[in-house]
């Protein structure tokens, strides 16, 4: 089996600048946020932290691909996208869920499936072009489907990582306990032909 000792000790080196510098980011006044095409924002310490972790590994490791989630063209451009949005409340209603959404990170909506404090992640597509990036779900599917969870797309597929930056042989994601996630997904589908329909 590989040692990856080295590969470590560098990455946990470049974390920790990147740490300093997003520390001293946040405490300046003028943060310079941005937002991104899926209206997400980014701030320079975010760019610059990426930065930082990304030249040490090049240093380091000149031969290895970088999969980074902030473009520089990010901040060349300010484009406006045309987006949809759908009508979550039809698919709650459908569930007989009374309850009001929770907004949080991602990430911390898989860990809630995960521990069984949530019963439902959606990330309905915005647009027909639309592609979710890698980095938002790759760890989130992983601690769901090792909970004993499902996550798939909104056609029932297994997410596929191995295309690059995006989850491109996907559309959406529908994160949910084994129990329901065959309900979950049933309602999804028949909610989103009837928008298609209309």
């Amino acid at each position: 089996m590989a040692s990856y000792a080295k590969e470590l000790e560098i990455a946990q080196l470049a974390v920790q600048r990147a740490a300093i510098l997003t520390k001293r980011v946040f405490h300046e006044k003028a943060k310079g946020t941005v937002d991104k095409n899926d209206k997400s924002p980014v701030t320079i310490g975010d760019f610059g932290a990426q930065a930082l972790i990304i030249a040490a590994l090049r240093h380091h490791f000149p031969e290895d691909e970088i999969v980074a989630e902030e473009e520089a063209a990010q901040l060349r451009q300010d484009d406006k996208l045309k987006t949809q949005i759908w009508d979550l409340a039809q698919i709650a209603q459908r569930l007989g869920i009374t309850r009001p959404r929770v907004r949080m990170d991602s990430q911390s909506k898989y860990g809630s499936i995960a521990r069984g404090a949530g019963d439902i992640y959606l990330r309905l597509p915005v647009s027909a072009s639309y592609q979710e990036k890698i980095w938002d779900h790759a760890a989130g599917d992983l601690i769901v489907r090792e909970a004993g969870g499902h996550v798939t797309d909104i056609a029932g597929q297994r997410l596929d990582f191995s295309v690059g930056r995006t989850l491109a042989k996907n559309k959406g994601v529908v994160a949910a306990p084994a129990a329901v996630h065959a309900e979950v997904l049933k309602v999804v589908q028949e909610v989103l032909n009837q928008k298609t329909a209309a």
